[in-house]
């Protein structure tokens, strides 16, 4: 997982791999300068969440989500 500058991780917030398998390498997920993630959010592995994007409390993250201006 990586994560930018100024980014807002909510508590109880989930980062999942896709499956219950375990590969040699995982999917990497990126969360871009400024987003927010709300508490109690599930992110699905191999998702990027775009530049001050919001994602809502108690949501699941199964797409990418794209860049949002301020």
């Amino acid at each position: 997982i990586t994560l930018e500058d100024n980014v807002f991780i909510g508590p109880n917030v989930t980062f999942l791999p896709r499956s219950k398998q375990y590969p040699k390498e995982f999917l990497k997920t990126t969360i871009k300068k400024s987003a927010s993630i709300g508490a109690n959010s599930t992110i699905i592995g191999g998702i990027i969440i775009g530049e001050c994007a919001m994602i809502g409390a108690g949501s699941v993250v199964t797409k990418d989500v794209g860049n949002q201006e301020l």
